[in-house]
C-alpha cells in the first residue's frame, strides 16, 4: 500500500430490536479475529512510504455506549434520508468519529477497524463499524458481520476453511494468465478500461479537487418497492430477455440522475461480482469480489431505459472487456503500481459536452440483513454517510442493497450535487408511486 491509497469506507450500522450483552459481543469479536488475523494487525511503514500490515494481533476496539434515543426514534432518520441523515446520534455511534490520515494510523498504531455497541433507551441495540476499503469491499463486510453474529450465538467454527479455500480459489483464478489480456499500452495514461494508475502528482490533484467540491454534495436513501421493480424488470425484458434485476435498477438510477442535470455524455462505471465469475464460482470468497467495468459514453438523459440496461449486460458478458480490465490490474502490479489502482473516473465533470462519470455498485449479495446476533436479524441496516466534515458523500456514486425484512424491494443510496438531490428524490418517489414510466 502506498501513500494516497484510499481507505475510505463510510461507517455502517445495524439496528436491532433487542439488547445485546457487551461481554458476549466482545468475546465473539475476539473469536472472529482468530480467523481474520489481518484485521487485528496494524499498518506499518516499510520504506519510502510503502505500507504493509503487521500481523501483531493487537485487536479491534469495541466501544460501549448508551443513547437517550429509542429505536423507533432513531430508525426513521435513516429511512427518510436527506437532511435527516445528519443525525446527532452519529457522534455516539462511532468509536473514532472521523477517518484518520494514513500517517496518523501508522504513527499512533491505530486499529484498522473500529466498532461500537450502543444500547438505546428502550433496550434495543446498535452496532456501528468503520471498515477500511483497502481491506473490505461490501461483500466482505457482510461475511465478516455474519461470522461475528455466528460467534455471538456460539455457532462459529474457527477451523471452518470453506471461506478461506474460496478466497484462495478466487485469487488463483484471477491470477491465471488465461483470464486476462496483457496490457501493453501506457499504464498511467488513458485506456479503454475503468482503471488507471495515476502518478502521485495526478493523485494529489484529484484529492485536491475532491476536497474543493465535496462540500457541494449530499447523500440520500430512497426505497424502491418490490412490485414496482417487478414491473420494471418485466417491461425491460420485453426488449432484452438477458437483463438481470441489477441491470434494470442500475439503468433507472443512471437515467434518473442524468435527467437531474444538464444534458451531456456520461461514462458509467459499475462493479461486477468476480466471486461468481470464476469457474467454479467462489461465493464465499472474502476478497477480490468486485471489479469496475465501464460503459461507452452515452447521453443517459435521452437514451431509453432498455438501451442503458442492455449496455450494462453487454459489458458484463464481454470477456474481452473483463480481460482488458484484469490486464490493466496485473500490468500495474508488475510495474509496482498496484497500490495506486483506482477507477479513472471524473466524478465532478458536468455541463454540455463534458463526460461526467457515474459509479454504480450493487450490494445485493452482501447479506446485510442475514446476521442474527441472538434474537433475530436487524431491523435496519444503515450507511452513516455524513459522519463529519471530512466525510461528505462523494458525488455521482450510487449503491443498492435489499430493503429491511418485511418491507421488500431495494434501497438506493446515492450521492449527488446538492442542487440535483431533490430532483432525484422526486423521480424516485414518482417511480415508487407508479407515476414514472418504466420504459
Amino acid at each position: 500500500m502506498k501513500t494516497g491509497h484510499s481507505s475510505f469506507q463510510p461507517p455502517k450500522a445495524w439496528l436491532f430490536d433487542y439488547e445485546l450483552d457487551f461481554d458476549v459481543v466482545a468475546r465473539g469479536l475476539a473469536q472472529v479475529l482468530q480467523r481474520h488475523q489481518v484485521y487485528a494487525g496494524r499498518l506499518v511503514d516499510v520504506t519510502d512510504n510503502v505500507y504493509q500490515i503487521e500481523l501483531s494481533n493487537e485487536g479491534v476496539p469495541l466501544a460501549k455506549g448508551t443513547s437517550s434515543l429509542t429505536l423507533d426514534e432513531l430508525a426513521p432518520a435513516f429511512v427518510a434520508g436527506g437532511t435527516e441523515v445528519k443525525h446527532p446520534a452519529f457522534a455516539e455511534f462511532l468509536h473514532d468519529p472521523h477517518q484518520s490520515p494514513v500517517s496518523e494510523v501508522v504513527s499512533r498504531r491505530k486499529p484498522l477497524i473500529t466498532a461500537s455497541l450502543i444500547t438505546l433507551a428502550d433496550k434495543s441495540s446498535a452496532i456501528a463499524v468503520r471498515f477500511p476499503h483497502s481491506l473490505f469491499d461490501t461483500a466482505a463486510i457482510g461475511m465478516f458481520m455474519r461470522d461475528w453474529a455466528d460467534a455471538v450465538r456460539g455457532k462459529f467454527d474457527v477451523h471452518d476453511d470453506a471461506a478461506t479455500n474460496d478466497t484462495v480459489k478466487c485469487f488463483n483464478a484471477l491470477a491465471d494468465p488465461a483470464n486476462h489480456i496483457p496490457f501493453e499500452g501506457d499504464i498511467t495514461g488513458p485506456n479503454p478500461t475503468a482503471l488507471a494508475f495515476p502518478s502521485a502528482e495526478a493523485l494529489g490533484a484529484m484529492i485536491g479537487k475532491m476536497g474543493e467540491l465535496l462540500p457541494q454534495c449530499a447523500y440520500v436513501e430512497c426505497h424502491l418497492p418490490a412490485d414496482r421493480l417487478e414491473d420494471l424488470v418485466a417491461s425491460l425484458r420485453k426488449d432484452d430477455p438477458r437483463l438481470s434485476q441489477n441491470d434494470c435498477i442500475s439503468a433507472l438510477i443512471v437515467k434518473s440522475a442524468a435527467e437531474c442535470r444538464s444534458p451531456g455524455a456520461m461514462r458509467v462505471v459499475f462493479s461486477a461480482d468476480l466471486r461468481l465469475r470464476v469457474s467454479p464460482a467462489s461465493p464465499e470468497a472474502r476478497a477480490s469480489a468486485q471489479m469496475p467495468l465501464n460503459l461507452p459514453p452515452l447521453d443517459a438523459s435521452s437514451a431509453t431505459l432498455s438501451s442503458i440496461a442492455s449496455a450494462f449486460r453487454d459489458v458484463v458478458l464481454d470477456k474481452d472487456a473483463v480481460g482488458r480490465t484484469l490486464g490493466v490490474i496485473y500490468g500495474g502490479f508488475e510495474r509496482g503500481l498496484g497500490a495506486r489502482i483506482c477507477p479513472a473516473i471524473n466524478l465532478f465533470g458536468t455541463g454540455p459536452g463534458s463526460t461526467a462519470d457515474f459509479f454504480v455498485s450493487q450490494w445485493t449479495r452482501s447479506g446485510f440483513y442475514a446476521m442474527d446476533f441472538g434474537k433475530g436479524t436487524p431491523r435496519k441496516f444503515v450507511v452513516i454517510a455524513d459522519a463529519g466534515p471530512a466525510e461528505p458523500g462523494s458525488p455521482n456514486f450510487a449503491a443498492t442493497w435489499p430493503a429491511p425484512p418485511g418491507v421488500g424491494g431495494v434501497v438506493v443510496g446515492i450521492s449527488l450535487y446538492t442542487s440535483e438531490l431533490e430532483l432525484f428524490r422526486g423521480k424516485m418517489a414518482e417511480f415508487a408511486g407508479g407515476k414514472h414510466s418504466v420504459r
